[in-house]
């Protein structure tokens, strides 16, 4: 794909992990509404998987994960990245940005 005026070059990944058997309360599933909402408003392109979780460093049994790949411009990213994070606040998220590897986001940031 050649980069464009309107390709995207940046890559956010953006992974939720809640307690499936817990998420029948609204609040998870409100925050992935809402997160979805800000997307299609804010990203030129964006992907949602249902993922399940597991690993020693995932400390819910019975983890699910929501993934959001989310396809922006260089100076979208970190905007996106905040508004997306004020929304999982309380959840266990994790990020990366283009090929960087997964890391546990600490709340205490924002």
């Amino acid at each position: 794909m050649k980069n464009t005026k309107t390709t995207p070059t940046q890559k956010l990944d953006i992974t939720l992990i809640f307690d499936r058997d817990h998420a029948t309360n609204s609040a998870t599933p409100n925050k992935i509404a809402k997160i979805k909402e800000l997307l299609n408003n804010s990203a030129p392109l964006y992907e949602n998987y249902i993922l399940f979780n597991g690993g020693t460093s995932v400390n819910i049994i019975g983890a699910t994960g929501s993934r959001f790949v989310i396809y922006c411009f260089a100076d979208q990213l970190n905007d996106i990245k905040r508004k997306v994070l004020t929304i999982c606040k309380g959840l266990q998220v994790y990020t990366s940005t283009n090929a960087d590897l997964p890391t546990l986001y600490d709340f205490t940031t924002i």
